[in-house]
């Protein structure tokens, strides 16, 4: 039944009012993943890090364009979840890659110190002074 141009909503089985005023109900905690193998939706671990992040942004882009049905966008944004989860740790594992890398505490000798351009020499023409004297 219709009251005011608004249609109410009943839990299933109940023939009582709706709750929360009319609002139906809520779903106050995330949807839970499809699970399958393990309990998990199943991505390659074996992808690249640019990989997992084309395969989320695939499925975002069918996400966005809403063509899909509901219990694909269902799966879609568990897929999505796991590429961005697979993301996330690639990135972690590269991040202690470069902080486990040795650092060279050894002062550069002066064959190997970067010589300094100046500024005359950045703009691709020699300076007029010579280096290290003053020009008055």
């Amino acid at each position: 039944m219709h009251r005011c141009g608004q249609r109410q909503h009943h839990s299933r089985g109940s023939s009582g009012p709706a709750r929360a005023g009319g609002q139906g109900f809520a779903i106050s905690r995330p949807a839970r993943r499809q699970r399958r193998r393990g309990g998990r939706v199943s991505v390659d671990a074996s992808l690249t890090y640019e990989q997992a992040l084309a395969q989320l942004d695939t499925t975002l882009r069918a996400l966005e364009e809403g063509k899909l049905s509901l219990e694909d966008a269902i799966a879609a944004v568990a897929r999505g979840r796991e590429y961005l989860e697979l993301c996330e740790r690639k990135l972690e594992e590269a991040r202690q890659r470069i902080e486990s890398l040795p650092v060279r505490e050894e002062p550069l000798t002066g064959e190997d110190a970067p010589h300094p351009a100046t500024v005359a020499e950045l703009r691709g023409r020699t300076p007029d002074t010579p280096q290290g004297e003053i020009p008055f």
